[in-house]
């Protein structure tokens, strides 16, 4: 015990040491400090001065110049003034001498006229003629008087501008006096300036010697500190000792771990390691819809969908189409265009084992009677035949960026509809605390797929990998990256500095930086680099780390954990941004164990967690039993968003997918057909979570999202437009007469030849016949398609073609 005091003793004197000689280099500094900022407030001074000194003579210079820029304008103004009394002179004259050429041709041609008459009145009109250009003598005479005396004004005030002008100009040579004064007394300045730069130089080599001095004193410290490090080792080797005597068990106790270059700050019982995201974002889910408590299912679904594309979608399938038909008329509208998306969610929701086109086989086909697991659809009563779906589905393109020159991009197809589906999910939705990263599969067995992965461990291993982030609040994914294959990813943002793992995190996070969030990510991007990186962006994070361990303890935490339950720690500090950041590394162990990396969450105990397994006996039974597993905060927030992707994706690849429905040989619809599937698990979600009193499940959300599509107001509006409106008849008619469709039984248009349920008001309902006489002469069926003119041409009085030999009207354009 005496050696320890000893010891103690000498640990207080060589800090009271160590602490006076910091205190005078504290003191020295700030002698240096003080002088610096004095030499820099003189240095500030001068240029201070400079810049108003060229400033004012800028500003004399500047009034000279306006001064004679007035000078010439008055004398331009003054010059114009006399041009133009000059020039209205001269026309005055001119126009007094073309007067009086007209009045003597006039004159002279009443004297021909007048020849007969007696001289007398000859003799009369002369005289009259005489006073009148007498007259115009003197009006010309009195003219040119006013003129000459207007000239004299202009004179005039000619000689006062001049006046004015050389007053100017003597007011600019003072000016100019001024300025070379102000010019000496700048060179005064800047003579002082040099002598304060002298002084400044004396200071700076001062300072050198000071530095000189610190430096020695620096020296000098590291020797002490090395002592003091010495005897840091010999009190806690005293300690130690003094602990194992006494056998004190304290959970204090600290060890270091290193890992390239990495330490880190192990507790090996229960020490609290708190690391959370204080300031962090705190508010829930918003979504960013209209009116959002009394909208439908298809305008939910709306506000989740890039719907300013449909329009331009609908130009591009019509111009595919006519080329496809060789110029033939082909018409998509807007109504046309989620009709037939609703045809095939329609599909989705009946799956059924046959052929397609068996979807439009109604109830008057007999094709399956004897089939008791069918069920006979009739879709066609929605108003879209199977041939035009088929030829929807053959002009169905996308809308791209314009091509660049010199440059090839193979997903030129697709990459602007995902750019236009991120900006609409980040219109519709802000996201809550957390966010979740990881992949979603979409699946492709045909050929020609750019980025084509296999992920052996996917439910759908063949096919195209995305990257996604979801909202864990309410498992929306509203951000998706396509992979597009190892060359060109390796072209992407952050990839050269950060590596790709860390890459994708930024940029799938990159429209939430600095707000605060905490990013849930799975083993394929967390990592320390990662930590860091989303911290710099001001993000925090919580990720499984599996490979990509470096500078990671994993091998020591591994070591801590041998059964269920087991825990253990470690902490990382780092300065960003003039603050400290801690990052927790943690482990625990279940069935395998899960190491996490964090900046947020605590090891204080969250949640207890429940795992049923079941056990063998040796007599062979099977028995089942529930084992408690507590765990640390980290853990739970872990645990409890790690897999929202996981749960869209099997509500999005259930039973049946939107892939299943829609087989094509083209990769790029593949790509739509899975934005249109999150999209429409996008909406569910949204539904349920912000409308909980109408929540339903996904197979009737699906079914009512279908039925609003093939009811949708674009093409109610083009049938009510088209189908609905009363036209009368010609005058030969019977003025009482009146065409209009109702809706009937089914049978087959007679100017197109389309199956339909319309038919006009003008023939008697007895006339709807059914299977055997659907194309009865008495019933007049008609097309309702709103851009064909079989109604028109009926009420024209065309009479109906033999169905089987007469082609389709056009379509009106």
């Amino acid at each position: 015990m005496v050696e320890v005091r000893i010891v103690e003793v000498r640990m207080v004197e060589v800090r009271m040491v160590a602490a006076r000689i910091v205190e005078a280099r504290i003191v020295e500094a700030r002698i240096v400090e003080a002088r610096i900022v004095e030499a820099r407030i003189v240095e500030a001074r001068i240029v201070e001065a400079r810049i108003v000194e060229a400033r004012i003579v800028e500003a004399r210079i500047v009034e000279a110049r306006i001064v004679e820029a007035r000078i010439v304008e008055a004398r331009i103004v003054e010059a114009r003034i006399v041009e133009a009394r000059i020039v209205e002179a001269r026309i005055v004259e001119a126009r007094i001498v073309e007067a009086q050429i007209v009045e003597a041709q006039i004159v002279e041609a009443r004297v021909e006229k007048v020849q007969i008459v007696d001289a007398q009145i000859v003799e009369a009109r002369a005289l009259k003629a005489r006073i009148v250009e007498a007259q115009m003598v003197e009006v010309q005479a009195l003219k040119a008087e006013e003129v000459q005396v207007e000239a004299e004004e202009v004179q005039v005030e000619a000689e006062e501008v001049q006046v004015e002008a050389e007053e100017v100009q003597v007011e600019a040579e003072e000016v100019q006096v001024e300025a070379e004064e102000v010019q000496v007394e700048a060179e005064e300045v800047q003579v002082e300036a040099e002598e304060v730069q002298v002084e400044a130089e004396e200071v700076q080599v001062e300072v050198e010697e000071v530095q000189v001095e610190v430096e020695e004193v620096q020296v000098e410290a590291k020797e002490v500190q090395v002592e003091v490090e010495e005897v840091q080792v010999q009190l806690v080797e005293v300690h130690l000792l003094v602990k194992r005597i006494k056998s004190l068990n304290r959970w204090t106790l600290l060890m270091t771990v290193k890992r390239q270059n990495k330490t880190w700050m192990v507790s090996l019982k229960r020490r609290l390691l708190l690391i959370s995201a204080s300031n962090g974002f705190s508010q829930p889910t918003q979504l960013r819809m209209y009116n959002y408590a009394d909208a439908t299912v298809f305008e939910y679904f709306l506000a989740c969908f890039p719907s300013n594309l449909v329009d331009e979608i609908c130009i591009l399938m019509m111009q595919k189409g006519r080329e496809q038909r060789k110029g033939c008329p082909f018409t998509v509208t807007k109504g046309d265009f989620w009709l037939f998306m609703g045809y095939l969610l329609y599909i989705l929701c009946h799956p059924m084992d046959l052929p397609i086109q068996d979807y439009w086989e109604g109830p008057l086909s007999t094709k399956y009677e004897n089939c008791s697991a069918c069920v006979k659809h009739d879709i066609g009563k929605f108003g879209l035949s199977y041939g035009r779906f088929r030829r929807l589905m053959q002009a169905f393109t996308l809308p791209q960026y314009p091509a660049i020159e010199g440059k090839n991009d193979p997903f030129c197809f697709i990459r602007r509809f995902v750019d236009e589906w991120n900006v609409a999910m980040q219109h519709c939705i802000s996201p809550g605390k957390f966010l979740v990263v990881d992949e979603s599969m979409g699946q492709w067995l045909g050929k020609g797929m750019p980025g084509l992965m296999y992920v052996a461990r996917k439910p759908t291993p063949n096919g195209r990998e995305g990257h996604t982030t979801a909202d864990a609040e309410t498992g929306c994914i509203i951000f998706y990256e396509v992979y597009e294959g190892k060359i060109l990813m390796a072209e992407k943002e952050h990839v050269n500095e950060l590596g790709a793992g860390t890459a994708i995190a930024l940029r799938l996070t990159a429209p939430w930086v600095h707000s605060g969030r905490i990013v849930i990510l799975d083993s394929g991007f967390a990592s320390l680099k990662t930590a860091i990186a989303l911290a710099e962006v001001g993000l925090y994070m919580i990720g499984n780390v599996k490979t990509a361990h470096s500078g990671f303890p994993k091998k020591w935490l591994n070591s801590q954990v041998s059964q269920r339950g087991d825990r253990a720690c470690a902490t990382h500090s780092f300065t960003m941004h003039g603050r400290q950041m801690d990052v927790l590394a943690a482990i625990d162990k279940d069935k395998q164990p899960m190491s996490l990396i964090g900046t947020a969450g605590t090891t204080s105990m969250g949640t207890t967690l429940e795992r049923h397994f079941t056990v063998r006996h040796s007599s062979g039974k099977w028995q089942t039993r529930t084992a408690t597993l507590e765990q640390w905060h980290i853990h739970e927030l872990y645990r409890a968003n790690f897999n929202a992707i996981d749960k869209h994706n099997s509500k999005r690849q259930g039973a049946t997918s939107f892939e299943d429905t829609w087989k094509t040989h083209s990769w790029w619809v593949r790509d739509y057909q899975i934005l249109f599937g999150m999209s429409e698990v996008n909406a569910f979600l949204l539904w349920n979570k912000f409308k909980p009193s109408h929540a339903m499940s996904m197979t009737q959300f699906r079914l009512q999202l279908c039925h609003q599509m093939l009811t949708n107001q674009w093409i109610q509006e083009e049938r009510e437009a088209a189908c609905r409106k009363v036209i009368p008849c010609d005058e030969e008619e019977d003025t009482d007469t009146v065409h209009e469709l109702v809706h009937c039984d089914r049978g087959h248009c007679r100017m197109c030849g389309v199956v339909t349920r319309w038919r006009c008001a003008c023939t008697p309902q007895s006339g709807t016949a059914s299977g055997r006489k659907r194309n009865d002469a008495s019933a007049m069926f008609l097309c309702p398609a709103s851009k064909r003119r079989c109604l028109i041409l009926h009420i024209k009085g065309v009479k109906p073609q033999n169905l089987k030999q007469q082609s389709r009207p056009e379509m009106v354009e």
